[in-house]
């Protein structure tokens, strides 16, 4: 739905919003990593609570989980009787799911009941009509992107992070979708961030695949490449300007990172 605002107004809520998920994301990845071996849920809420607070001894907890959905999905777990992960409830009828997969996967046969499968919308501009991925083709893209990046080596697992650097759009949401499909973890970067926070944020993570869809960002994390030794691929969600395809090509040649595309992974 669209809001009428002032592009004046729109521009500042915008920078505000991003400067405050940027810097979240950097206090976010620092937590992750610090723990990714440890935990078998993505989300810990609150670390002070008499089961689990600073003092906790991670290195001796011992986490049961049981995998559902695609090949090692996204699974709940819980320490003592204390779930690590909230238990949300559908409105339209009062399932209850612990895992975004399972949401998901309640929200599609709900859809499928009504006769609206409709889950994904998007435009051209703002003068186009909106555009629908349904729920099945949306389940069935995260199903072929995740397990496309097994097969390129990424291990499914909450010890695999895979970073997202491009605008909020279908790619960016099915890319979310096929991580919690497979319980691996995607890491958000912004333009706003700046290098230094990038370089940062790769590292802490040790990022080896990127998903994004601008080619200065393309070329950016090229020049970089030699601070981020972990990264060994970009992939395109949109198409590369004709002007800039033989450039981006050869300077990641250069870097020893592949280049690949979205519809490759599908």
């Amino acid at each position: 739905m669209d809001r009428l605002v002032s592009d004046e107004n729109l521009s500042s809520s915008m920078q505000t919003t991003l400067a405050v998920g940027g810097a979240l994301a950097l206090v976010a990845a620092a937590v992750i990593h610090r723990h990714k071996d440890k935990l078998s849920s993505l989300l810990v809420e609150d670390f002070a609570t008499e089961e689990m607070n600073q003092d906790t001894d991670w290195q001796r907890l011992t986490i049961s989980a049981q995998a559902q959905g695609c090949a090692e999905a996204r699974i709940p777990a819980s320490i003592g009787s204390r779930p690590l992960s909230t238990i949300g409830k559908s409105i339209i009828d009062d399932r209850t799911f612990a895992t975004f997969y399972e949401g998901f996967q309640i929200g599609k046969a709900i859809a499928t009941r009504r006769g609206d499968e409709r889950c994904l919308g998007y435009r051209v501009d703002r003068q186009s009509p909106y555009q629908w991925v349904s729920y099945e083709e949306a389940d069935q893209a995260a199903t072929e992107v995740g397990s496309a990046l097994i097969q390129l080596g990424e291990n499914h697992g909450q010890n695999t992070f895979i970073g997202i650097y491009t605008i909020n759009s279908v790619e960016w949401m099915t890319t979310a979708l096929a991580c919690h499909f497979h319980s691996m973890i995607y890491v958000p970067l912004y333009d706003t961030l700046g290098e230094p926070a990038v370089v940062h944020i790769i590292n802490q993570t040790s990022l080896k695949t990127v998903f994004i869809d601008k080619p200065e960002n393309v070329l950016c994390l090229i020049k970089l490449a030699r601070q981020v030794p972990t990264l060994k691929r970009i992939i395109l969600t949109k198409q590369l300007p004709s002007d800039k395809n033989t450039e981006i090509i050869n300077k990641a040649k250069e870097v020893e990172i592949e280049i690949m595309t979205y519809t490759q992974l599908r």
